[in-house]
């Protein structure tokens, strides 16, 4: 860049020919200050997230509420905030709380264990008696739905620590939830969502089905909401701090508040920095003139 007339160069010229490992810097810096930063941003939950917290009020004390962990390491940051959301809502209601999973996805069996185990003890929900993780099930495209609507203990058998469902002495809340009229409500935490749970249960039997996805594929589920078909999402972790929200819970335990205060944080200094950029494009464009 040329230098002005003075021998100094105009912020303009200075500024586009910083180096970018500054600029990765400085936002490496915004990143990690919003850990130890405490905002309040304002969070106005969406009608999606709404209906989802007002069907799980809804649902009958004797029904359970079935949780379908069905995710991936790579989006942990957005379903961990998501679970301990719902795992809140259902154990400080005294519902019934049946974990369910999937034998390729292993991380997302023992993960979603942990999370209810910590959610647990915030409400002295003891395992067996308040909530409970199936052991996991191999999906094959549906079939498996039908079976498990249509008799739970004969499909699954045990629990993820190899105890039998009809075990009423170690698992004495399975005694009460024998098929898919014992659940009040199922809800999909994956990338995207498993349409099969529309076909075979939804559909089928009437049983309320909500979602909780990854950010990208949140899109894919409002035609289903608008049919009614899905009863409520939360999108990523916005969606579950729009639930923690609506939950009431105290700061500390607002998992997804601190994930979108750093989200807002890298947001806010990405459009700053594109203002900035076109601002000293612009500009030495007029100077050049």
């Amino acid at each position: 860049m040329e230098p002005d007339r003075t021998g100094r160069r105009s912020f303009y010229d200075w500024f586009q020919a910083l180096d970018r490992r500054y600029i990765y810097l400085v936002f490496f810096i915004f990143v990690i200050g919003a850990h130890f930063v405490p905002l309040t941003w304002p969070v106005t939950p969406a009608k999606h997230t709404r209906d989802l917290f007002c069907t799980v009020e809804a649902i009958p004390k004797d029904k359970a509420v079935v949780v379908d962990s069905d995710w991936w390491l790579g989006i942990r940051a957005e379903s961990e905030v998501q679970l301990r959301a719902l795992f809140h809502h259902v154990m400080r209601t005294d519902r019934k709380l049946v974990i369910m999973s999937w034998i390729w996805g292993p991380e997302a069996q023992k993960f979603a264990y942990d999370f209810a185990a910590d959610v647990a003890k915030d409400y002295g929900r003891e395992y067996g008696k308040d909530w409970i993780e199936l052991s996991a099930m191999n999906k094959v495209g549906g079939a498996e739905l039908a079976s498990f609507a249509r008799d739970i203990h004969g499909f699954v058998k045990t629990d993820v620590f190899g105890t039998r469902l009809d075990d009423k002495e170690k698992l004495p809340m399975m005694e009460n939830i024998r098929n898919i009229y014992d659940i009040g409500l199922v809800v999909s935490f994956s990338y995207g969502f498993d349409t099969n749970w529309i076909g075979f249960i939804q559909g089928v039997y009437g049983t309320p089905f909500g979602v909780a996805t990854s950010a990208i594929e949140s899109s894919t589920a409002y035609p289903f909401i608008e049919a009614r078909q899905i009863c409520g999402m939360m999108a990523s972790a916005p969606g579950a701090a729009e639930y923690e929200q609506l939950l009431e819970l105290p700061s500390n335990r607002r998992a997804a508040r601190q994930t979108v205060n750093v989200l807002s944080l890298a947001i806010v200094y990405v459009l700053f920095g594109i203002l900035l950029s076109n601002l000293a494009y612009f500009g030495s464009l007029r100077k050049k003139r």
